[in-house]
């Protein structure tokens, strides 16, 4: 989707930002020579501009899609980040069926406390359960670990019944599920074990900027005289879509950070 906070943003730019956005809500930049979980890591560019910004020891990163995997795989070792990057694929809220990129062995290390940060950007509303999603991050988290995600749910206004959210869903392969307005979404955070919960709706400077740089990509390509329908026809369509949904008051995109509660905390109060 990308945050965009400038009329000349390139896709990169506006995909950047998001990704410091998520970043500064999990806190990432308390997070001293630390452990990531990443969840769901696209062509792998995020993977390196994490590394490259925030003082992180080691990143485990797990997608679903077998094309995205392999170029992040390729990029990791052009960088020569191997030691530090690990990406997998596999289903995201099921940790068995995750096998490495580079050699197709399961993953095979403790995931419960282990790790002090987990991000996805702007994924986890595909995953077939968010509730799931959820109650993994937080087991996956040490005490006091964070969590920072991008995400899309309902506008209050929106009810998750009616025919348009259920096109929506239809359309955009997103699990009706985990269309849900905020009260909801912040108490899937609350039963998973989070607290310091802040959320904060960002849809003004993510579906309109998106709608235009699509627009603008696919009248430049048709000026060339190229077909835009080769290979950006369904990011238009997808733009278009996203758009209708936040025009007609549906959705909106929304940056999450919350903490994991510190059992010594829990156990002092006790």
């Amino acid at each position: 989707m990308g945050l965009w906070l400038q009329p000349d943003f390139s896709y990169q730019d506006a995909c950047s930002a998001l990704i410091h956005k998520v970043a500064k809500a999990a806190n990432m930049s308390s997070c001293i020579s630390g452990k990531i979980l990443d969840f769901a890591y696209g062509f792998g560019d995020q993977l390196l501009l994490i590394h490259k910004h925030y003082s992180i020891e080691k990143i485990v990163a797990v997608t679903l899609e077998k094309s995205q995997s392999a170029h992040a795989h390729n990029l990791v070792l052009k960088s020569n980040l191997s030691r530090s990057i690990f990406p997998f694929i596999g289903d995201a809220v099921n940790p068995d069926s995750w096998r490495s990129v580079a050699d197709g062995s399961p993953f095979d290390e403790t995931l419960e406390n282990s790790f002090d940060v987990v991000v996805s950007v702007d994924a986890c509303y595909h995953f077939y359960s968010r509730v799931a999603f959820l109650n993994l991050s937080f087991n996956s988290l040490k005490d006091g670990g964070t969590i920072g995600i991008s995400d899309i749910i309902l506008t209050d206004a929106a009810l998750a019944t009616s025919w348009e959210v259920r096109l929506f869903s239809y359309l955009t392969k997103i699990p009706l599920c985990n269309f849900m307005r905020q009260i909801e979404y912040e108490e899937c955070f609350r039963k998973a074990g989070f607290d310091r919960i802040e959320i904060e709706d960002v849809s003004e400077i993510v579906f309109p900027g998106l709608k235009k740089f699509f627009k603008s990509h696919f009248d430049f390509l048709k000026s060339l005289g190229s077909d835009p329908s080769v290979g950006m026809f369904q990011y238009f369509c997808a733009s278009n879509l996203v758009n209708w949904a936040y025009e007609k008051k549906l959705i909106k995109f929304v940056i999450v950070g919350a903490a994991k509660k510190s059992t010594s905390k829990i156990a002092q109060k006790k």
